[in-house]
């Protein structure tokens, strides 16, 4: 618990010195800016509800599954050729 708390406080840090590193540079692109953080929000509350109310045993398999997933598209969008050799 100690851990995560820890690393809550140096995510939100890193996260506002980028803030405004970009702010000073001129660069944020606000609306699309917003619109993440409120899904990181909503995504958070709601994450934090369904490991309170289901346990690890349902996100543990879930995160491990789309970490896989995203591999692979990550895989294939860096190596196209590679879908020539899949069957369909």
């Amino acid at each position: 618990m100690e851990a995560t708390a820890r690393t809550k406080v140096l995510n939100f840090t890193s996260n506002f010195a980028s803030l405004l590193f970009f702010i000073f540079a001129g660069l944020p692109v606000w609306g699309v800016g917003l619109v993440m953080a409120a899904g990181g929000f909503l995504g958070g509350r709601m994450g934090a509800k369904v490991v309170v109310t289901k346990g690890r045993g349902l996100i543990r398999p879930m995160v491990v599954t789309m970490s896989m997933i995203m591999a692979i598209k990550l895989l294939l969008d860096q190596n196209p050729h590679w879908l020539e050799y899949l069957p369909w």
